[in-house]
């Protein structure tokens, strides 16, 4: 891991998500970051990739991090990332990890509200809390542990409604693939030639 994000919005784009997302929630939601897959045993994993809600509303790349947003939050005050600390062998072993200040400045979540994953479990005792969760079994068990309640209908169609509608930010990116994908094509059209493979 890179001792920075390189995240697809800057952090106030994540900020109004989470607003937005919170408007409409009744229970406090929890949004699973997930781990890498195994290829065939534990130890031998694909690339991670964080599971994509997580992401949308500004979850850094963590593994096994989870993002918490309370009904009514701003976007950033009643919004928590657990994640785990790197330890020495971590760092031994996979590189320099990025620091709470960039995962802070990545997500626009406030540095005080990111906490270690382990105080999650006491977090979500207290209050009703819903989750969503990447299709992995660690994850899973770790929802199901802390009594998190898979989200119902109303939660996952609130956030299909709202990723549905474009941001600025998105349409940007969206009219930025399709140039490129506008060169390659015309770029192969140029290379084509009779016989040619």
């Amino acid at each position: 891991m890179s001792t920075s994000f390189n995240m697809a919005a800057p952090p106030e784009v994540y900020r109004l998500r989470r607003k937005v997302l919170a408007e409409t929630l009744t229970h406090s939601l929890v949004i699973f970051a997930g781990r890498a897959r195994a290829r065939k045993y534990a130890t031998n994993t694909q690339p991670f990739r964080a599971y994509s809600n997580y992401l949308y509303f500004g979850g850094p790349p963590i593994e096994g991090a989870a993002l918490l947003i309370e009904p009514g939050s701003d976007g950033s005050v009643g919004c928590t990332l657990y994640r785990a600390r790197p330890t020495f062998d971590d760092i031994v072993w996979t590189g320099a990890c990025a620091s709470d200040e960039a995962s802070s400045q990545a997500s626009g979540i406030d540095i005080q509200a990111l906490v270690d994953v382990d105080l999650l479990a006491n977090t979500v005792k207290s209050r009703e809390a819903v989750g969503l969760c990447p299709p992995c079994p660690i994850t899973n068990q770790w929802m199901q542990s802390t009594g998190i309640q898979p989200a119902g209908p109303d939660v996952q169609t609130a956030i299909i409604q709202q990723r549905l509608i474009k941001d600025e930010h998105e349409l940007v990116a969206m009219r930025e693939a399709a140039r490129v994908g506008v060169e390659a094509h015309i770029a192969a059209m140029h290379a084509c030639k009779v016989g040619r493979r």
